[in-house]
């Protein structure tokens, strides 16, 4: 069972995929451990799986994690009880996942306060279509033989 537990909560491909049993954990403290993080939600329903977030290169732990419920129901109560939660001295971020590279509700009314401003390290940006996007200006430099930001010349830190 657990092979199949892992497969639900990484979703195809190992991304968050927006199931709707599974939400995002924010501002854990690093002391955190997958055990813990589950623990932290079984009030809520059956958690099939928890997953702490760790830099690929170092293995340090980011502070965030995902928990996936067995029911949309449990995950909501979740929601509900831990948003704003202390845990170690530590408020805690608790909301519905989404798919990488896509914004939440709350996520994009927040963006729609900035007046056009971005922040240092936010997700403003992340996910855009378009002309400006990074994707796009990535695409136009891989049509030109180039790479972005990697030696391609014109977009070089002098």
């Amino acid at each position: 069972p657990r092979a199949g537990a892992y497969a639900a909560m990484e979703g195809e491909g190992g991304d968050v995929g927006g199931h709707p049993c599974k939400i995002f954990v924010g501002n854990l403290p690093f002391s955190m451990t997958q055990s813990g993080l589950a623990a932290l939600f079984r009030a809520d329903g059956a958690v099939i799986g928890a997953k702490m977030v760790e830099d690929r290169a170092t293995g340090k732990k980011k502070g965030f994690g995902f928990v996936t419920f067995e029911s949309p129901e449990a995950a909501d109560s979740a929601i509900a009880r831990m948003r704003d939660a202390d845990c170690e001295g530590r408020r805690l971020t608790v909301k519905r996942a989404t798919a990488r590279g896509e914004k939440s509700a709350e996520s994009a009314e927040a963006d729609d306060d900035l007046d056009g401003f971005s922040t240092v390290g936010g997700s403003r940006g992340r996910g855009r279509k378009g002309v400006g996007s990074f994707q796009a200006r990535a695409d136009a430099k891989r049509s030109e033989g180039k790479v972005l930001g990697w030696g391609a010349g014109d977009d070089d830190w002098a």
